[in-house]
């Protein structure tokens, strides 16, 4: 006696799976070569905006811009060359006069800032605000401080100009 075949089996045949399955790789695949390449792609572009020139720059531009804001324009001394420039600041906001003063310098390829005190001379800190300098220049007119950075460090190259209005 023959068994009857049932017309209304629900389920996929063993090809459909196969060739479901490969066109899945297919996609996935390409998929991941996309992700692959957008993530070399976001790590290109975020090196290059968080390291060297760019990062010691917006670093060197924030501190002069800090200490420029917190000085006072009378006692403000500039080189004749543009090379340092000296200000008379508050160290904090409650102090009634200036206390400190702000020695911005290029040492070799450096710019560097000491922290004086003003009434012992002494120089309180030392620091190197940012690497790879190719020229630097100081200029004080009335009531503003500004700064022109070159930053070079063989790669990349930025230039840096920051502009403070001082106390009177």
């Amino acid at each position: 006696m023959r068994s009857k075949v049932s017309k209304n089996c629900k389920g996929l045949t063993l090809v459909e799976l196969i060739a479901a399955a490969a066109i899945l790789s297919i996609i996935m695949l390409t998929l991941g070569v996309v992700l692959v390449d957008s993530n070399k792609g976001f790590q290109h572009m975020y090196s290059k905006v968080h390291a060297g020139v760019i990062t010691d720059g917006i670093v060197a531009q924030k501190i002069f811009d800090s200490i420029a804001r917190k000085s006072i324009s009378s006692s403000t001394q500039v080189d004749e060359d543009g090379t340092w420039i000296r200000m008379t600041y508050f160290q904090n906001d409650q102090s009634q006069i200036p206390d400190r003063y702000a020695l911005f310098y290029l040492d070799d390829s450096d710019l560097r800032l000491d922290t004086i005190d003003i009434e012992s001379e002494e120089v309180l800190s030392t620091q190197t605000v940012c690497s790879d300098v190719a020229s630097c220049s100081f200029i004080f007119n009335g009531n503003t401080a500004q700064m022109s950075l070159e930053l070079d460090d063989g790669q990349d190259n930025k230039i840096i100009t920051s502009a403070a209005f001082m106390h009177n």
